[in-house]
């Protein structure tokens, strides 16, 4: 979701659905763009570590919100147009095609493990 709200887009991406599907397997997702250019080195540290693909590798809910991105964040204001953009791009994302939200979907329950998705349950 924090991906989503950055950058308006799901993580994984492709032309035809076999490449999204191809890409969610392997893990593979970009950072760079114009949309990411004035995302900070810290957000994109983050990202890194939530989207790690083994998921023994992969840190959790908890020690994301202990990152150093989300303490910092809680010394800054933020303003209205940052809020707006955030906004901007969950509506552009709700308005994706239905591939792209079942693959998001999929994604989630490709890479978390059997106890994850027990404990989610």
């Amino acid at each position: 979701m924090l991906y989503i709200l950055l950058s308006g887009l799901p993580p994984f991406n492709g032309r035809e659905d076999e490449e999204i599907m191809e890409n969610v397997k392997i893990g593979k997702y970009s950072l760079s763009g114009v949309r990411w250019d004035a995302i900070s080195s810290e957000a994109k540290a983050l990202i890194e570590k939530m989207l790690t693909f083994d998921y023994k590798d992969r840190i959790s809910a908890r020690e994301a919100l202990a990152d150093s991105w989300f303490k910092n964040a809680e010394h800054k204001i933020v303003g209205n147009k940052l809020i707006k953009e955030c906004m901007a791009n969950m509506f552009m994302f709700s308005a994706t095609s239905k591939m792209q939200q079942a693959t998001l979907s999929m994604m989630v329950n490709f890479m978390m493990s059997k106890e994850e998705t027990a404990r989610l349950q």
